[in-house]
Parts: C-alpha cells; structure tokens; sequence
C-alpha cells in the first residue's frame, strides 16, 4: 500500500507489517526515519533497534528471521531496520516475507524508486507493507516548521530571523529540531526572537577557536557589507562544513555541528588556516567556497591524506 509519514503518524494499518521509506536524499531518509522512530516505534528509549544491510536478505536472511520472531530475554522487542534496498533485493524479499506469518512491525529503507521500479510495485500492492516517498521539503515547508517549533516554546521569530533561519536550513532540515530546540529553551519566557538573538545564542555555544575566527571576521566591514543577508556566524558554519567535508571529517550529527574544531589537523594547519582568513578578500573567501566545494567533489575518491593536501594547497593559494 502506498503510504505517507503523517497518515501512517495519525494513523497507521493494523495489518501493517513493514514500511520502506525512499527518497533522492539520504539526509531526508535519515531525517524521516529518525521522526518515524521517535514517534511512532521507539517511545521507549531502552528498546534495542538493528540495523543491517538488505543484502542478508540474500546472504543471511536466517538472522534476520532470528532477530523478529525470537522472544527477548527481559524487555522490549528489538526494532529491525533492513537499509539500502534494490531492484535485486526484491527476489529475496518475498522468499523472506513468505517465513513471517506474523511478526513485529520492521522498517526498510531505500534510494530513489522510480514508479516503473518492481520493488515499489511490490511494496505498493501488499496489503501489509507500506510503501513511504519522501521528498526534500520545500522553503515554505522550512519556514512552517521553525515558526511551529519555536511557538511549542512560546516564542515569535521576527522576519529577519525567520529568513535567516530558513534560508539557513534550506539543506539541513534535518538539523532544525536538534539546533533550535537548545535556541528555545536558551530563553526563559516567551519571547519575540530577534536575529541578534540568535547571533548571541550561536555566540555563547560556539568553541573557543570559532570565537578567535570570529574576531577577525568580525572586524572585515567588507563583509558585512557586502553579505547583508549572511551573518558572520553562518559564513564561518558555512564555511567550516565544506572544509570538513573536503578533508572527510563529518560535523557531529548531535545538534553540535556549527562547532568549529579541527581535531584532525596538525597545529601549523590551524595557523594557516586562522591566517587564510585574515588575509581573504571578500571575492577570494566566496571563491574558496567554489573551490572547496569544487575539491570536495574531485576528492570523494581520493584518500584522507590527498585531501588534506589539496586543502593545504588551497590555503597557500590564498594565503
């Protein structure tokens, strides 16, 4: 059957015995299962959830019928979560699903799926298994979503922070409850928010070395003339994400990612790049992002070591 995340949250079928979620996008496919879970599957936070590959369905599928139909030891049962299912995994799928006369509810997931795809097919014909597209929200779907949430917390954004906010979280929804959940609470009574209030907020969670970045950039009237609409705090997140992407060095997922810290990095790349951006123009520091994000593609295949090198190469150039 073909579902959809707010129907199956109001409401879901009591024959439901699986759902796979697909989408272009993996941070959308993370962002809705992580809300699926939260809301639906795993209010208690002590039930144990697997996540495996879909091709044990083919190698191992013995596991995977172990871990849904045997009976836990003391508390909940565990959640599975199949991930990354093909057009190949449809074979050994039905052969799975055939042993599973009854079971608890599990949860799949895939990439796009065409709607000529064989699996969506399947999925879309079973009357026990929900079939769940996901789409990448749009600006007005972001925007809804930071006014929802900051009025759960009493709070009016004004306009300007409302477009910084949104514009902000164009290509990172999936980060909105984790960083402005701590914005909220930052402020006791309910409050008519300001984008300076944010800009202090993002002040005092910042690390040390942002703050030091922070004081140079702060004191370039180029820029804060010329990125009216960009605050120096979102050019430096900015900035830092596609630096840590280029040398393969993720932001951590837990709400803390705007930190700039460079734990990877010898001391005399800290000073190079702390000196790349004293010596940047405005026109050179919006290049380098072209560049970087240029680099991080060409990079994708290339070892830790490469990258780093090529950053290096980066700074010197500007430096």
């Amino acid at each position: 059957m073909k579902l959809y995340l707010n129907a199956l949250y109001k409401n879901p079928p009591p024959t439901l015995k699986a759902v796979l979620l697909s989408s272009f996008e993996e941070e959308v496919l993370d962002a809705s299962l992580g809300t699926l879970l939260e809301t639906l599957y795993n209010k208690n936070q002590d039930r144990p959830i697997s996540r495996l590959p879909a091709t044990l369905l083919k190698t191992d599928s013995n596991r995977l019928l172990e871990i849904l139909t045997s009976p836990p030891l003391f508390g909940p049962t565990t959640l599975l979560i199949l991930e990354k299912l093909t057009e190949t995994s449809l074979s050994p799928l039905e052969a799975f699903l055939e042993h599973l006369p009854a079971c608890p509810f599990f949860i799949m997931t895939a990439g796009y799926l065409k709607a000529t795809s064989n699996l969506r097919k399947f999925c879309e014909a079973s009357k026990d298994i929900g079939f769940i597209p996901l789409y990448a929200p749009t600006t007005s779907q972001i925007e809804a979503d930071i006014k929802a949430l900051l009025s759960q917390y009493g709070h009016t954004p004004e306009s300007p922070l409302l477009t910084h906010l949104t514009h902000h979280y164009e290509e990172r929804a999936h980060l909105i409850k984790s960083e402005l959940v701590p914005f909220c609470l930052y402020f006791e009574r309910p409050t008519e928010l300001k984008l300076s209030d944010h800009l202090s907020f993002m002040n005092q969670t910042l690390s040390t070395e942002a703050h030091c970045l922070e004081s140079f950039l702060l004191k370039r009237n180029d820029l804060m003339t010329s990125m009216p609409s960009l605050s120096i705090i979102s050019f430096l997140r900015l900035l830092n994400f596609h630096l840590l992407r280029l040398i393969e060095i993720r932001p951590n997922p837990s709400g803390t990612s705007g930190n700039i810290k460079f734990p990877y990095l010898a001391v005399k790349d800290k000073a190079l790049y702390e000196g790349a951006l004293r010596a940047w123009s405005t026109v050179e520091l919006l290049s380098a992002l072209d560049l970087i994000k240029t680099l991080e593609v060409e990079t994708k295949k290339g070892s830790l070591q490469e990258s780093e090198i090529m950053l290096r190469r980066l700074f010197q150039l500007y430096a």
